[in-house]
């Protein structure tokens, strides 16, 4: 067998045991497409040892002796003539013009099952061809000296190379939940690239969840981890994303995908909210910080601070500033005007709040309940606030 260097570009390369499990996915996919995989999952080589379908033989069909005109009446008088074929019992076809009109139908018949048998065959050999060729490819030479003989089917390929290189299920969960756990591990810093950084947490997490790692499975669980890592850079973000999806997490119907898919939107358009909350950042620090707007003589808004006077304007739970909860643009982000500027001191503070006071956590939640019944009980006529 010709030597196969390491040069290909199928994506992996059996080499060592560590690289098995992905291999191995790898072959599964490509078996499960060419629809190879129960013949490779069977107890015997049976499957791949099928004979190539062997086409009708024109002499096994009736052979037509002479053609006998017969006359016959209907009720309406007038005639017609019937052919009927007399069955030569002492000869055979070489030819379908030869045969009888029943032996032409039943050749037919039996010419169009073997076409569809051959189709059905050479499909299956040209996948087993082409899967076999994907092994030789990716399998170092060691392993395909000691466990892939030219005269084996691919079933026992599969096998004796699961047996030398696999790992348990066992090995493999273990593995999984190490990579997992990995991806996790908390951050000082930012990554320099996320979405790298998220691409390697799709794949642990997937990884972990085929294997069974329990942390990886349970939506509670591996969501609070998720948060536990990215809550340093993105506050604002992961306490919003786990009210507003409070219930798919403990019902367990959010997916990873889901969720890296709704942050990979918010790092496109935002950078980090990394910042940390310096003493005497609540209460009167805020008195030069109110960036909402304020509202001028003639019930206009107009951008700009606002210093607090000493009046009874509200003070917003959240955020500490002048103005209604349910008016706070930290909170209610979509409220914002697209002037608006948004300060890192701010979020974090607002996002802190937000975690550690429930109080504050179920006021806002039924603020944004109230604001969707609000939403659903407008006509399209009416104006809009």
């Amino acid at each position: 067998m010709a030597a196969v260097h390491h040069s290909n570009t199928e994506g992996i390369f059996l080499d060592n045991p560590d690289k098995w499990d992905d291999w191995s996915d790898q072959f599964q996919a490509k078996a499960i497409r060419a629809k190879l995989w129960a013949l490779i999952t069977a107890e015997t080589d049976e499957g791949f040892h099928q004979d190539e379908p062997e086409p009708p033989e024109v002499k096994n069909y009736e052979k037509r002796r002479t053609t006998i005109m017969v006359a016959t009446r209907s009720q309406s008088t007038h005639s017609t003539e019937t052919m009927h074929d007399e069955v030569d019992l002492t000869g055979e076809p070489t030819s379908v013009a030869e045969m009888t009109t029943s032996g032409r139908q039943a050749y037919t018949l039996d010419w169009n099952i073997y076409t569809h048998r051959l189709k059905k065959f050479t499909e299956r050999e040209t996948h087993i061809e082409n899967l076999t060729s994907w092994v030789l490819k990716t399998v170092s030479q060691h392993y395909r000296s000691t466990a892939c003989r030219p005269d084996d089917s691919l079933r026992t390929w599969y096998k004796n190379l699961e047996s030398q290189v696999g790992m348990s299920a066992g090995k493999q969960r273990e593995k999984a939940r190490e990579a997992y756990k990995e991806a996790i591990r908390p951050l000082s810093r930012p990554p320099k690239d996320l979405s790298a950084w998220l691409e390697q947490w799709e794949r642990a997490i997937n990884k972990a969840q085929q294997k069974g790692v329990p942390e990886a499975k349970d939506a509670t669980a591996w969501t609070a981890d998720f948060f536990t890592v990215m809550k340093p850079f993105y506050a604002q973000w992961v306490i919003t994303y786990k009210m507003t999806h409070r219930q798919e997490i403990e019902s367990g119907t959010l997916t990873f995908r889901e969720l890296a898919n709704d942050f990979r939107d918010e790092i496109k358009t935002t950078p980090t909210q990394q910042g940390r909350i310096a003493k005497g950042a609540f209460g009167p620090s805020f008195a030069d910080q109110d960036d909402h707007p304020s509202t001028g003589a003639r019930g206009g808004q107009r951008a700009g601070k606002r210093r607090y006077t000493g009046g009874s304007q509200p003070t917003c739970l959240a955020c500490g500033q002048f103005h209604a909860l349910s008016d706070c643009f930290y909170v209610f982000r979509d409220k914002a005007p697209k002037w608006f500027r948004f300060r890192k001191e701010t979020e974090g503070i607002v996002a802190n709040r937000l975690e550690e006071d429930e109080n504050l956590k179920k006021e806002v939640l039924g603020l944004k309940g109230k604001k969707i019944k609000i939403r659903e009980s407008e006509q399209p006529d009416q104006d809009q606030d």
